[in-house]
């Protein structure tokens, strides 16, 4: 798989300016990049069984 970037501006985690926002709940604790794209906070991740991007 190559490198997952964000959906919104097309750029890696490390580099994305997006705010960091779960896109499922809003919230703004411990939110990271997952495999499709979008930015989920810890307990979405765990809930949706999502994984973290370039982990």
């Amino acid at each position: 798989m190559g490198r997952i970037v964000c959906a919104q501006c097309e750029r890696p985690e490390a580099s994305c300016w997006c705010e960091k926002l779960c896109v499922l709940c809003q919230s703004q604790l411990d939110v990271h990049l997952c495999t499709d794209g979008l930015l989920y906070c810890e307990a979405c991740r765990t809930a949706c069984d999502y994984k973290r991007a370039n982990v």
